[in-house]
């Protein structure tokens, strides 16, 4: 089903925007019938490995890859459940700046509704099992309220999420340790991965910013996003071989820092040259 947009006024030269509304475990949704590009019937979507639970998988819309989206996932809810009336509903979407394609994995389509500015109420504070954020508003859909998606937030990765995945420095250099006295190994294994973080091209201004020209380090560097300022994760582990053919394991995690890339890497960079300079003594 195409979906064709036309703005309307009314009698005080008020603007309205017409709304799609869908359910989804439950709950009326709405989102700006200027981003739904068409509405399809739920068919093979292929699942891809890696991707946040969340995305239900891709499809092939006219030789075009879309990524459809679970938003009961999203929204901390039992995946949907495919039925007679279960649809997808392709918008587009700002994505870094430049326009994406996506579906919305819908449990069925309501209607299509009218909404002035006045129409639309702030997103309630409690009483909705979906994050605060991922809402514009809320406006009257006959004898109930639909809640109106923001659907750049609402697709967007969760930043807190990343805080699941961690570590602490000090089990960094535990596990630095257990690769260099090959517990749990093959000789071939450590030789390899060794090999591999010696090579390793990224961060070179972080454990080898201020050390000798030459000086052999095997590390593994790790790097968030940035959000409202602040970067979560500026990290270099590795084993550095002194002159004196002694190792070093070290790990620096410069967290949730508002500090600008040079300044976090030059951090590193500095508590290395000062475990060297210790270190050859």
């Amino acid at each position: 089903m195409q979906i064709t947009t036309q703005d309307t006024y009314s009698e005080s030269s008020q603007k309205v925007q017409q709304h799609l509304t869908f359910m989804i475990g439950g709950e009326e949704y709405a989102v700006s019938l200027l981003k739904v590009k068409e509405i399809i019937e739920f068919d093979t979507v292929t699942e891809v490995p890696k991707t946040p639970e969340w995305i239900r998988g891709v499809i092939n819309l006219r030789g075009s890859v879309v990524p459809v989206v679970d938003l009961a996932v999203k929204f901390r809810q039992p995946p949907s459940v495919a039925g007679r009336l279960t649809c997808i509903v392709i918008t587009e979407v700002a994505c870094e700046g430049a326009g994406t394609v996506m579906g919305i994995m819908a449990d069925s389509v309501r209607q299509v509704i009218d909404l002035r500015t006045q129409d639309i109420e702030p997103p309630p504070t409690f009483g909705t099992r979906v994050k605060i954020d991922y809402l514009l508003g809320m406006a009257h859909s006959g004898k109930k309220f639909c809640l109106i998606l923001d659907t750049e937030k609402a697709f967007a990765q969760d930043h807190s999420l990343q805080y699941r995945n961690w570590a602490t420095p000090e089990a960094a250099v535990t596990l630095l340790r257990a690769l260099h006295e090959r517990r749990g190994l093959s000789e071939s294994s450590q030789g390899l991965l060794l090999k591999l973080m010696a090579a390793s091209n990224t961060g070179p201004r972080r454990l080898k910013g201020l050390l000798p020209a030459g000086t052999v380090v095997a590390h593994k560097t790790g790097t968030s996003g940035t959000e409202n300022g602040v970067t979560a994760a500026t990290n270099d582990i590795g084993i550095i071989t002194l002159p004196n053919g002694k190792h070093l394991a070290i790990s620096v995690f410069v967290a949730d820092s508002p500090a600008d890339e040079a300044t976090r890497e030059g951090v590193i960079a500095r508590i290395a040259r000062a475990f060297w300079d210790r270190g050859n003594k």
